[in-house]
């Protein structure tokens, strides 16, 4: 996600104001005159009304309707305005895409069941029926592996997937063969809701004179050692009893099985790498990575100043007593009241060597084109410009309901904001999870279990994962 925030808004505010005034006065959205009087064979001015660049497109009042989690329906469609900033950026987004291609969006919820999920999107494709449009399950329900989605390279007149409003860490390892039959861009809120962070608490950096993460990371010397060592300077047993608790006394760092998974990632680890024919396959095993499980080992379980729990650290970070607390972003709504002012940052690198940060997003549902949409090529232009519009303009009511005046009295917070979302990254392991039998959580899991000898365990589920992979690859090359 190459622009920023701040960018954004401000181009996109210059966008509303100068196409208001067109609109107002009936003008084209091609060519407007520069200054009263002017001729349109004189000078000209061409105003980008749209962040895209689809065009003008007529679908003569056609329903463009969305399959789409129960429990994610308020992020795709509402049904008024009604005074709140999310739901009204919703509404006023399909507004618009409405508007502008003469179409009725309409999405329809489904319980978040695996198995319904499936048999829905099956007996559609097999009856052709023309149901839906778009569905959008979630990532791990194995749907994209049934063959009932169309190929979305098909349309790259249509949707530019190089534009900051896709998300170029999922789609890039989504593709195999060159087939890309999952998407996931703005319009997929879980893409910010789910994508961890760290929460650093400011009052307690301050307080024991550490160094400002926000400075370590623009001097690319925010790492894991870095970030621990400023953890144990902070750790401490308030109430004196020789036991630290979460409830009590004060921790370094916190993490639980999902931020913990994160840090094998952060850190550099792909699962699965791309080969030249378009596929993937598994050569992360070396010393490296040993290294990296051990030193991830020691964090997790041998470390008394880091907190590894599923217990609920909140109350320990707004009383200022937890420096860093490493949990998807999402769960910056639930910080608003507190007192103290509080940084997000990226998750560290693994040495100042790590080219780039790495953003670990918990899940996310995809967008897809099923066989049986009616008008696939009005599925792709919908798809292409509800994920320009939420970029433009959703995205930032998501982080002022969720940050508040945190968010906007906080530059620096911005900025690492736009660092995190562009620096995501999911491992096409995760992608396909279901498909390869959650390669990519075994290996944190084996650390959670507190199982010290990896390279025995590995090697007893190597096997299995290889001809999992395999099958994997069987299927697409069937479709």
């Amino acid at each position: 996600m190459k622009k920023t925030i701040s960018i954004i808004l401000a181009a996109i505010m210059l966008i509303i104001s100068v196409s208001a005034s067109l609109i107002s006065c009936g003008a084209s959205e091609k060519d407007i005159p520069s200054a009263a009087g002017t001729t349109a064979a004189e000078e000209t001015t061409t105003v980008k009304l749209y962040l895209d660049d689809l065009g003008k497109y007529d679908f003569n009042g056609e329903t463009f309707t969305a399959l789409v989690r129960a429990t994610r329906i308020d992020q795709i469609d509402v049904e008024e305005e009604i005074g709140e900033i999310f739901n009204d950026a919703v509404y006023k987004r399909n507004s618009k895409v409405s508007e502008r291609f003469n179409i009725d969006i309409e999405a329809i919820g489904l319980e978040d069941k695996a198995a319904l999920w499936n048999t829905t999107i099956s007996g559609s494709v097999m009856a052709n029926d023309a149901a839906y449009d778009v569905v959008m399950p979630d990532y791990w329900w194995g749907c994209e592996t049934g063959g009932w989605f169309l190929n979305m390279r098909d349309y790259d007149d249509t949707i530019a997937f190089d534009q900051p409003w896709w998300c170029a860490g999922w789609n890039d390892n989504a593709e195999i063969y060159g087939q890309i039959y999952s998407a996931v861009g703005s319009y997929c809120i879980d893409l910010y809701k789910n994508t961890m962070v760290v929460f650093f608490n400011k009052m307690l950096a301050e307080s024991y004179k550490l160094e400002s993460p926000y400075a370590l990371v623009d001097a690319n010397k925010w790492t894991l050692d870095k970030m621990m060592e400023m953890a144990a300077a902070s750790s401490g047993d308030v109430n004196g009893d020789g036991v630290l608790d979460l409830a009590n006394d004060r921790f370094g760092a916190y993490y639980n099985l999902w931020s913990g998974r994160a840090l094998l990632h952060s850190c550099g680890w792909e699962c699965a790498s791309k080969t030249d024919d378009g596929a993937f396959e598994y050569r992360f095993w070396n010393d490296d990575f040993v290294k990296l499980y051990d030193r991830v080992f020691e964090i997790i379980n041998n470390t008394d100043y880091v907190n590894y729990s599923g217990d609920n650290p909140n109350n320990a970070f707004t009383t200022d007593r937890l420096l860093f607390y490493n949990i998807q972003m999402g769960k910056s709504a639930e910080l608003r009241d507190m007192a103290s002012d509080f940084g997000i940052v990226p998750y560290p690198k693994y040495n100042e060597a790590q080219e780039n940060f790495i953003s670990y997003n918990l899940g996310t549902y995809y967008m897809a084109i099923p066989l049986s949409a009616g008008d696939p090529q009005m599925s792709a232009v919908v798809l292409e410009a509800l994920n320009a519009e939420t970029y433009a303009s959703v995205i930032d009511a998501y982080y002022e309901i969720n940050l508040k005046e945190k968010f906007s009295r906080d530059t620096d917070t911005q900025r690492m904001l736009d660092l995190v979302v562009d620096a995501i990254v999911f491992d096409f392991t995760f992608v396909n999870e279901a498909a390869t039998d959650h390669i990519v959580m075994y290996f944190f899991d084996q650390i959670a279990k507190k199982n010290a000898n990896i390279s025995s365990a590995y090697e007893a589920k190597k096997e299995a994962f290889q001809l999992k992979l395999e099958q994997l690859f069987e299927t697409y090359a069937k479709q």
